[in-house]
């Protein structure tokens, strides 16, 4: 019985993995809030210094902020950004926002987007080299670690398509990663090995 008491510890401290999970510091990290309005076939567009999408700014040229669109899902929600604008017209779009960060902590950058197109992804104007982690459709999950160099980190996302791409984004995130503390690990390896030793007494 106790046996069974240890395995089932152990469970959790192995299923902790390398981190622990943490809050999404991405304001409307789907897209979902703020003031929507059709502006055509279930888009509205957004220019230059629009801020009417919560927590996001658009920069240089407009978007098109989706509400399920036909044809075209959202993969976390209803609402998401075409990149490229009505009719692949906005080649240099980008949406920008400023993240609360703690200098030198490392964090965890997550997006979905179509496999038709990509976005750039920039922190504090630094390209990020992201790496396809999976997905499911059409819809591709993209990430990439980084360390926050200040306390206002500026998070941006730009149209790396130009031309006739669609680029559709999705479900961004960024969370803190926090590595588990030696002695969790420590905790397992003890328990290993009582269970090694009652299975031997046994």
């Amino acid at each position: 019985m106790w046996t069974n008491s240890i395995r089932a510890i152990l469970t959790c401290v192995l299923l902790s993995g390398a981190s622990i999970a943490q809050a999404n510091l991405v304001a409307n990290g789907s897209f979902e809030d703020g003031a929507w309005m059709n502006t055509s076939g279930g888009w509205m567009q957004l220019n230059p210094g629009d801020s009417s999408m919560t927590g996001w700014t658009v920069v240089d040229q407009y978007i098109a902020w989706g509400d399920d669109p036909p044809g075209f899902p959202a993969v976390d929600g209803d609402r998401l950004l075409d990149m490229s604008g009505f009719a692949a017209d906005s080649p240099n779009s980008k949406v920008q926002q400023v993240l609360s960060t703690d200098i030198g902590q490392d964090y965890l950058f997550s997006v979905q987007m179509t496999q038709s197109g990509l976005s750039n992804i920039k922190i504090d104007g630094a390209l990020l080299t992201l790496d396809p982690v999976g997905g499911g459709g059409a819809w591709t999950i993209y990430q990439a670690v980084f360390t926050a160099m200040s306390d206002a980190t500026l998070l941006s996302i730009e149209n790396a398509s130009p031309g006739n791409v669609i680029v559709f984004v999705d479900d961004v995130s960024v969370t803190a990663v926090v590595p588990v503390p030696a002695a969790a690990w420590l905790l397992g390896t003890g328990l290993l090995g009582l269970i090694g030793v009652a299975r031997r007494k046994a």
